[in-house]
């Protein structure tokens, strides 16, 4: 076809050499799709044998092989090694004696014949991961193989589920992106730093940038490492939940397409909120070490990233564990003064509001330099650090009331309220839809409230095959759950010994701040 769409004039449905063969290799298409009685004619007949009736001017069209060996012979006039090769595909089954005769004429022309009939085109399509890749896109039978697209496709999958706080156009260039390029040659770097310092932010701008060059890679989420012990069985997981179809084993067959200069690569998320997170980083550390995920090529072929607080860090009890965590630790903090002001400039300049470098630098400070109260910021709101995320929250939740919602904003933060009582109680910092709807089954018009909010998916969404509840951040959920705390303290008949589980203290702490 031309660029109208037209059909070229051609002897042949598709031509072309085989790149970097010697000698020179060429590969000829022809396509039928007619009566399977007719496939002799369009493939042998050949008009120097054929006996015209008197008065007949117009020649019967050669066949598809007779075309071909005519192209063949005017090319080897100039090239007399030439090979060549004639694919016939049909969507029927031709006779055993055409395909005899067709092979036998290739052969004795200097051809090699390659028929591809329903039955062969059909077992590519059904067993070859490539050809259910095509299967899948053209006639959308669902992909059970791995193959390098689908994996392609499941990466971007994967990257777009990624909690991120700012648009990916807004993350501006950091010290911390270069410290993280420079990590190939190792299996683990763990990206230690204070929460809403961009850690994950980096992580994933890192891994955006590995995706779309081309490359694989996926985030995983803490809760299947928990369950299965091999980096292979997590990443086998993680892309069945992408793609339920697909087959077993697909962590070791993802890791196949990978190489040491273009490996697989890995965001673990979130090992600070998992119910054991000493465990998963020694166990992180110990395949850094010993390079045991599974098989021998560990480390070979994926580079995971482990963004941790260094709270979380100190939660390793191995001093063996420790030493080898802090070889291959990247250590981050609030942005510069010069990020910050970048970022606030560059938001600013999103938003179509001017701003001078020594107002940014005022708001930067007034902020603290921190990068997860730079990308909440409202530039016409105020520049108290605790009432950045409170307001994003408030702001998110009023949008939604006044758009797409059924509720107003006060219905909607009351939902959030329940919600977070039942986190506390339960004392949970992670929770999935299925428990969420029981929780909160006493309360209907809250439970239908908190799907719209999910359906927003500003403040929280679902994500996963088990529909886990994943707020945008940490620090995000921490607000909403110190909220709840505040209240239930004041509540009368607060029972006391509610705030002895350490696994809450932080939020707890910040409710009696309040």
């Amino acid at each position: 076809m031309n660029s109208d769409g037209k059909t070229v004039r051609s002897p042949v449905d598709g031509i072309g050499f085989v790149h970097g063969e010697r000698p020179l290799h060429i590969v000829a298409a022809h396509h039928a799709s007619g009566k399977r009685e007719d496939l002799r004619k369009k493939w042998l007949l050949d008009p120097a044998e054929v006996k015209q009736r008197r008065g007949t001017k117009t020649k019967p069209s050669a066949g598809d092989v007779i075309k071909t060996v005519e192209i063949a012979n005017q090319q080897r006039e100039q090239i007399p090694e030439l090979k060549v090769t004639l694919a016939l595909t049909t969507n029927k089954e031709p006779a055993e004696d055409l395909v005899r005769d067709a092979v036998a004429k290739g052969e004795s022309e200097g051809i090699t014949i390659d028929i591809w009939a329903s039955s062969r085109i059909a077992h590519y399509l059904d067993n070859n991961p490539d050809g259910q890749w095509i299967r899948k896109k053209h006639l959308d039978i669902a992909q059970e193989r791995l193959s390098k697209q689908l994996l392609l496709e499941l990466s971007l999958a994967s990257l777009k589920s990624a909690p991120l706080m700012t648009d990916p156009e807004l993350l501006i260039t950091r010290k911390l992106d270069d410290a993280l390029s420079n990590q190939s040659p190792r299996p683990v770097t763990f990206v230690v730093g204070d929460s809403g310092f961009g850690k994950t932010a980096a992580c994933i701008k890192l891994l955006k940038a590995h995706v779309d060059a081309g490359n694989y890679g996926i985030v995983l989420s803490h809760q299947t490492l928990l369950n299965h012990q091999t980096l292979n069985q997590a990443i086998d997981v993680e892309l069945r939940n992408l793609h339920p179809d697909l087959e077993t084993n697909a962590g070791i067959k993802a890791r196949s397409f990978c190489s040491p200069d273009k490996p697989f690569l890995i965001l673990f998320e979130d090992v600070n909120w998992s119910e054991n997170p000493a465990m998963l980083l020694e166990r992180l550390a110990f395949w850094s070490q010993v390079k045991d995920s599974g098989d021998s090529t560990a480390g070979k072929d994926w580079h995971l990233f482990c963004p941790v607080w260094p709270l979380t860090l100190a939660s390793v009890r191995s001093q063996e564990a420790k030493n080898r965590i802090d070889s291959i630790t990247v250590a981050t903090s609030s942005f510069s003064e010069g990020e910050a002001r970048s970022a606030i400039q560059l938001r600013a300049k999103q938003e179509g509001i001017s701003i001078t470098s020594l107002e940014a630098d005022h708001i930067a400070e007034a902020l603290g330099n921190d990068p997860l109260h730079i990308a909440l910021l409202d530039l016409s709101g105020e520049l108290e650090p605790k009432h950045v995320i409170k307001k994003f929250v408030r702001d998110s939740l009023d949008c939604l009331a006044n758009g797409e919602g059924s509720y107003t904003i006060t219905d909607y933060q009351m939902a959030f309220i329940s919600l977070a009582n039942e986190m506390l109680l339960r004392n949970t910092m992670n929770s999935i839809w299925q428990d969420v709807s029981h929780w909160l089954n006493y309360h209907s018009e809250h439970l239908t409230a908190l799907r719209q909010i999910l359906k927003d998916a500003k403040i929280v969404r679902l994500k996963g095959r088990d529909q886990a509840l994943v707020f945008r951040h940490d620090r995000i959920r921490a607000s909403i759950l110190t909220d709840a705390a505040t209240r239930l303290i004041n509540r009368e008949g607060f029972n006391v010994s509610d705030l002895a589980d350490p696994y809450l203290s932080d939020v707890f702490g910040a409710a009696l701040a309040e």
